[in-house]
């Protein structure tokens, strides 16, 4: 008897079911799930019909393990992608970042200047027009206008004074009086204007207006600031 089960485990065919197995053991679910369906235990579901597969164990598990392979394969291909870098590529690298930071660092120190410079030329606009609208007077020009009375003061100083006195009897004798005029008494003097005052008084009295007109057009900004 052992030796009947030992050489029935040794037969390779032992191993497969046949197709004649398989459809017996398909009629035996089918008439225990009919039976339990006639006793009232509708509960118990109908057994599913296993497609049939033709194929041998062989192929059936070489195909299941062809799977496996395709999906670790699968797995994997993504870890291959990443590759670790070389010192020299990420020197590389490196030095591309560096050269994109000084080209931004060089446009924003660019943009700081020209800023710098629009406002510096608005300022100078609005100081000019500020100027212009008040009409205040350069301090060049009332310096020279100042040099050029003092300068012309000097001079007329300078000129020599008349020494001569004047002789108004001797003006009041050559005008003699009309006789037909009743008007005038006789022997009364004549009225006698009084004598032009000298070219250098004159031209001393207008220097010394010329002057104060320079100096109070050049308070007249100072008070009014």
């Amino acid at each position: 008897m052992s030796t009947g089960n030992s050489a029935a485990s040794t037969d390779p065919s032992s191993r497969f079911i046949s197709e004649s197995a398989i459809e017996e053991a398909r009629r035996e679910r089918e008439a225990a799930w009919k039976k339990a369906y006639e006793s009232g235990n509708t509960s118990t579901a109908a057994p599913p019909e296993s497609e049939y597969d033709p194929r041998t164990l062989y192929e059936r598990l070489k195909e299941q393990r062809q799977k496996k392979d395709e999906s670790y394969a699968e797995s994997r291909r993504f870890a291959n992608q990443i590759k670790k870098l070389d010192p020299e590529e990420t020197d590389f690298l490196e030095a591309i970042d560096e050269h994109a930071l000084e080209k931004q660092r060089a446009e924003r120190q660019a943009e700081m200047l020209a800023l710098a410079q629009f406002k510096d030329q608005v300022a100078e606009k609005r100081q000019a027009s500020i100027s212009a609208s008040s009409g205040r007077v350069q301090p060049g020009s009332s310096k020279e206008g100042r040099g050029a009375a003092i300068a012309a003061l000097a001079a007329v100083r300078s000129r020599p004074k008349r020494t001569e006195p004047l002789n108004f009897e001797s003006q009041a004798k050559r005008i003699k009086p009309d006789p037909g005029n009743d008007d005038t008494a006789i022997g009364d003097p004549l009225p006698v204007s009084p004598p032009p005052p000298p070219e250098g008084e004159n031209a001393l009295n207008s220097l010394l207006a010329v002057y104060g007109s320079d100096s109070d057009a050049e308070e007249s900004p100072s008070s009014s600031e």
